[in-house]
């Protein structure tokens, strides 16, 4: 998933590639507010989330992003970090949990995926 002005670009979605939702309608409105992971355990009980179209269309009912960062240089002295995105994982079936292995692993392709948005970057700007 990434942010594109108030779209979300969905990146690996089967039926979705490339399909840009109203950030306002979609889980990652809320998953992009902290620097940190979010889980939904139950999209239909969860308050913030349970009337979104995103979620009515597709039947999600768990999600968890871990986000996408980069530092940049923020308006005080020094670099702050800002997310860029989330890579997600999504069920069709509630959960109420994640094992440490797959936050672990979550954790990682997250750091990972966001070293590789930033080499890109820098690639193209040269």
């Amino acid at each position: 998933m990434c942010l594109k002005h108030e779209h979300v670009v969905v990146g690996t979605h089967p039926g979705f590639i490339g399909a840009a939702v109203p950030r306002a309608q979609t889980t990652c409105q809320h998953a992009l507010m902290s620097p940190h992971p979010f889980m939904a355990a139950h999209h239909e009980a969860d308050v913030r989330i349970h009337q979104l179209g995103a979620t009515s269309a597709v039947p999600i009912r768990f999600y968890v992003g871990f986000p996408l960062t980069a530092s940049v240089v923020g308006d005080k002295a020094g670099e702050e970090e800002v997310t860029l995105g989330m890579l997600c994982c999504i069920d069709s079936k509630p959960r109420t949990e994640i094992t440490r292995t797959q936050y672990a692993t979550m954790t990682r392709l997250g750091r990972f995926a966001s070293h590789f948005l930033l080499q890109k970057s820098r690639r193209l700007s040269r």
